[in-house]
């Protein structure tokens, strides 16, 4: 009897084991999700918050941070005197960034991206989302001032979602020095 009773208890000890073994994977899964998102827009959010506005004519669009946006690709300016680009892009479950001709991968095992875009008519006014929230016009993107990123990871079986609002410093461009 007690041999029976013995091995009863062993079983429930090794059938609480496992439980917690497969919980702590769980949650380093989620951990690991958790992770790669936020480095996915931490990343991307820095750099937006730095674009700077273009100044000249002949290599981009005057007075936009934006040289181009569409709902998974934006491409900024970086340097407003000589209108320097750079883009980031979805595709192929791969958040990549071109610089100089060069492109790189900024975060793998993404699922979903998603930019919303937002424009004012000047440096100190409401927002309100441009006419097509995921492509403004060539007329809008001189007033974009943010922009909504939406990002979606999955690792390991494990789905992740996060978003954030940047703020762009340079844009709209500021016409008198209160900012107005």
């Amino acid at each position: 009897m007690s041999l029976l009773i013995g091995g009863l208890v062993s079983v429930i000890v090794f059938q609480q084991l496992v439980t917690l073994m497969i919980g702590q994977q769980s949650n380093s899964d989620m951990n690991a999700s958790t992770a790669q998102t936020r480095a996915a827009i931490d990343t991307l959010a820095d750099h937006l918050r730095g674009a700077d506005a273009c100044t000249n004519s002949s290599n981009g669009t005057v007075d936009s941070v934006l040289d181009a946006a569409t709902a998974t690709s934006l491409t900024y300016y970086y340097d407003g005197t000589a209108c320097n680009k750079i883009t980031y892009s979805f595709a192929n479950g791969t958040l990549s960034r071109t610089a100089g001709g060069v492109t790189t991968s900024v975060v793998t095992l993404v699922s979903a991206v998603s930019f919303t875009y937002y424009k004012a008519a000047s440096y100190n006014s409401p927002w309100t989302t441009t006419t097509n929230p995921n492509a403004p016009t060539a007329a809008e993107r001189p007033f974009v001032c943010g922009v909504l990123i939406d990002i979606t990871t999955s690792s390991s079986g494990v789905t992740n979602r996060m978003t954030t609002t940047v703020r762009m410093r340079n844009a709209p461009k500021k016409v008198r020095l209160d900012g107005l």
